[in-house]
């Protein structure tokens, strides 16, 4: 058992209240002087029996200034008076109220401003327990208050307490609505110390306010009961952004913006919340987008959501209209409570609305990135073989201006060259729009909508201005379509090589097939089709410039040379894998665009004889199901 500490009435500067300054004393002497403009303050901490009746300190000190008091949080058993006074000697007297009837002393702070002081003083106050019973508690208690947290379903709160006795305890709960509940890992026992694990869970359903306070007794036979308050905080918030930091600020209202892709009107916001909630009564013209967007932070498995959870949202096509509208969305909890009304606005669409879906496949029937034909002349209507190929396809385009031609349009095409799937700042001029059907145009709500064509030229490039492509070589590019004032210079950001953000998703990629109908050249500089390079039995390496080529899709075939001595002629014949991996062609590309610059031919020693020789024969690749086009041949001997 814990030795009682007997009340103490604090009327003098006792050992545990007050305070006491050491000073010079004569007959007469008042035992604290008044010190101008310097504040003395040495007071040592105050403890208190559990019973609060006949209890009471002085707090004494010197004020350099006038002062106040008080209480650094709030308490249900402590008081002082006074709380404020003038410079000089001061006295404030602190009284316990209620007796602490926990298991658990608890404590409080008395807080005193002086002005003109850096700093605030305090003393700490401590009412130890009044229990007689031999109950301790640990866990998550403070100054006998449990904080229960929300589980990782967001259905309930639970916290845990270590309840220590040698005697058997009972629990009765304050809360006549029986918001809380407990669990015990074991029984306890009379006349053995045993601890007990007591789980105490609140149903969020059962919850009068996203904040509750209850408390429940234990309580031995014959002994005082320990009483342990309780409390439970459902918390939800909204934000616009998923990152956690200083700057974030909860928002309730939003508004509809196309700023990140003109012609979608969206908003993203996001919730954080320790309790299940779902989305509510969402707007007629409304609907859910984006793959981030969620109705509810419950997963699968019934847990939550440990991040924020996004909700995207948009206009419906059909409500899109220079007429403003708004709403308000609902979070609610499980019980169909509203946690969280939130705003949202859209002004209308403005004088540059552009919204557009390019329908375009994304592979052919065979499974390959899906590319325009080169021409049309291949395409065989009569060959069903040829019914995917394509040199336009059509995609409906809204905006709210009327017009007739595409001279009149809002609103133009942007095409930007692409090199392995990266946009260039390089217009490219190799497709353009056609006006579709016109009975595929409608109005609704000054929305306008018309059916466009997209059309690649026919290879051979005459109509890409700027010459960026080669017509041996498959081409690709990134278009978008934007408001007529709109240039090339004007997707960009400074530096020239990155998309500003509200064109980073406004576009369409687009390829065109090679023409494998063209003439296919390669010329290189020191060698000439049909020679013959001479090497000596060191063999060696022999690199030549490439002049004029085609297309860079090349392959190269090795051959061995066998003289036949009774013929005096060169026979072909394949070669070994070793005279392959000795001699072998290796393509030299520039470091700084990459290109194909030149060609290197090496020749390892001894492969070359008087007998043996060696012939390269360089093609070309023509395309979809055509074959590989000898444009480059020359042969390999021993030098005489």
């Amino acid at each position: 058992m814990k030795k009682k500490i007997l009340p103490i009435l604090f009327t003098a500067l006792a050992s545990t209240g007050g305070m006491f300054i050491p000073t010079a004393c004569s007959d007469g002497d008042n035992p604290i002087k008044e010190v101008v403009n310097n504040t003395v303050f040495d007071v040592e901490p105050i403890t208190f029996e559990g019973i609060a009746e006949g209890q009471e300190a002085e707090i004494r000190f010197v004020a350099g200034n006038a002062w106040t008091a008080t209480f650094t949080s709030s308490n249900n058993w402590l008081s002082a008076s006074p709380t404020q006074g003038k410079a000089g000697e001061a006295i404030i007297r602190v009284t316990p109220y209620n007796d602490n009837k926990s298991s658990m002393s608890r404590s409080a702070e008395l807080m005193v401003l002086v002005d003109g002081e850096d700093a605030p003083f305090t003393v700490r106050i401590t009412q130890l327990s009044a229990s007689e019973s031999d109950i301790a508690l640990s866990g998550d208690i403070e100054n006998g208050v449990m904080t229960l947290s929300a589980d990782n379903t967001g259905n309930k709160f639970v916290g845990t307490i270590e309840v220590t006795s040698s005697s058997k305890w009972e629990i009765t709960a304050d809360d006549p609505h029986n918001w809380l509940s407990f669990a015990k890992d074991q029984e306890p026992q009379d006349g053995k110390e045993t601890t007990v694990k007591l789980t105490v869970t609140a149903d969020y359903k059962e919850f009068d306010h996203t904040t509750m306070n209850g408390a429940f007794h234990l309580q031995v036979p014959g002994a005082t009961p320990i009483k342990v308050e309780v409390k439970a905080e459902a918390t939800c918030k909204v934000y616009d952004t998923d990152t956690k930091d200083e700057e974030d600020v909860e928002r309730v209202q939003f508004e509809m913006t196309d700023t990140l892709q003109r012609g979608l009107y969206q908003l993203t916001f996001y919730v954080e919340s320790n309790i299940v909630w779902e989305l509510k009564n969402l707007p007629e013209w409304m609907k859910l987008a984006g793959d981030i967007t969620e109705t509810s932070n419950r997963k699968a498995d019934g847990t939550l959501q440990t991040r924020r959870v996004g909700v995207g949202l948009m206009v419906k096509d059909e409500y899109l209209s220079a007429e403003s509208r708004s709403g308000v969305l609902q979070l609610t909890d499980l019980r169909g409570e509203v946690l969280k009304s939130i705003q949202v606005s859209f002004d209308g669409i403005s004088s540059n609305f552009l919204q557009h879906d390019f329908a375009f496949p994304s592979t052919d029937p065979f499974g390959n990135d899906f590319s325009f034909e080169a021409k049309a002349a291949y395409i065989d209507p009569d060959n069903k073989n040829d019914y995917w190929k394509k040199v336009e396809l059509p995609f409906n385009i809204k905006t709210s201006v009327d017009y007739a031609s595409l001279d009149n349009a809002p609103y133009h095409l942007i095409m930007c060259n692409a090199h392995n799937g990266r946009v260039l700042n390089e217009e490219v001029h190799w497709a353009s729009l056609r006006m579709g059907d016109a009975s595929n145009r409608s109005e609704s709500n000054g929305v306008f909508t018309k059916e466009l064509y997209l059309r690649v030229n026919d290879r051979g490039d005459e109509d890409d201005l700027n010459r960026l492509t080669n017509p041996a070589s498959m081409r690709e590019a990134f278009i978008f379509i934007v408001p007529k004032q709109v240039t090339v210079d004007d997707l960009f950001n400074a530096d020239g090589a990155t998309l500003k953000e509200e064109y980073s998703e406004a576009f369409s990629h687009i390829m065109q097939k090679q023409d494998h109908e063209i003439d296919y050249e390669l010329e290189l500089e020191g060698l000439t089709d049909g020679e013959t390079l001479y090497v000596t039995p060191d063999g060696g390496s022999f690199q030549f410039p490439i002049v004029k080529m085609t297309s860079e899709q090349i392959s190269s075939k090795l051959i061995r040379l066998w003289l036949n001595q009774e013929t005096g002629e060169w026979e072909e014949k394949e070669p070994t894998s070793s005279q392959e991996n000795a001699i072998y062609i290796e393509p030299i590309r520039s470091e700084s665009t990459g290109n194909l610059e030149s060609l290197m031919v090496n020749v390892a020693p001894g492969m070359v004889t008087s007998t043996r020789g060696f012939r390269f024969r360089i093609n070309m690749f023509r395309g979809d199901e055509y074959a590989d086009i000898n444009v480059f041949t020359f042969d390999i001997k021993l030098k005489e």
